[in-house]
């Protein structure tokens, strides 16, 4: 199966807008729906997204949209908007649709080029979101117990060590035909010794 990954992208403009209208939780709900992985990216600052918001008070005070008594109330507006937004942001992330904008704590936009952070967040959505990097390192006489255990939900690490007194991990072909180690890409001679004899030739 492919992986897809959808980008929104907004300006700092319009995520204000169409947070407020509504458009931005239709179009959030759509990509959830779609099955696929999805984020949105503003095309901008935090700093940019105030400036923003303000601009949108000021424009909603202005055609009446705001009761307010004077113009200083408009700081108020804008407070609560922003906590809108904020609201909106952590409620698109827990639909497994994160928002993100340069500058942002994620670490994926702290470069000046956002357009190249923008590549390196689908690459790392599409081909490098692996959490294998950050897997337990034991010790050389608890590996296999380490790995049992993390194969077998459910089964904790000492019956995990008595069964392993008898019987030991192994690799056997998950079909009719598996390539012999030494065929597979990447496999040099040194590395196929590490696990020969793991290898057991057993088809199902």
């Amino acid at each position: 199966m492919k992986k897809v990954l959808n980008i929104e992208l907004k300006t700092p403009e319009d995520f204000v807008s169409s947070v407020l209208s509504g458009h931005l939780m239709e179009q959030v709900l759509s990509c959830r729906e779609a099955g696929n992985n999805a984020c949105v990216v503003i095309l901008g600052t935090l700093d940019e997204i105030y400036v923003a918001i303000d601009e949108s008070n000021e424009k909603r005070l202005i055609n009446g949209k705001f009761k307010f008594l004077n113009q200083d109330d408009r700081s108020n507006a804008n407070a609560s908007t922003l906590l809108r937004l904020k609201s909106f942001k952590k409620r698109s992330m827990l639909n497994g649709v994160p928002i993100f904008w340069k500058g942002d704590d994620s670490g994926f936009f702290e470069g000046e080029d956002q357009w190249a952070d923008i590549l390196e967040l689908a690459h790392d959505y599409l081909l490098d979101g692996s959490l294998l990097g950050f897997r337990q390192r034991p010790a050389d006489n608890d590996r296999e117990v380490a790995a049992a255990s993390m194969l077998h939900r459910g089964i904790g690490d000492s019956s995990m060590r008595e069964l392993l007194k008898d019987y030991t991990l192994a690799f056997v072909p998950r079909g009719i035909y598996a390539r012999p180690i030494e065929d597979l890409e990447g496999w040099g001679p040194k590395r196929c010794k590490q696990i020969a004899d793991m290898v057991r030739m057993i088809y199902r």
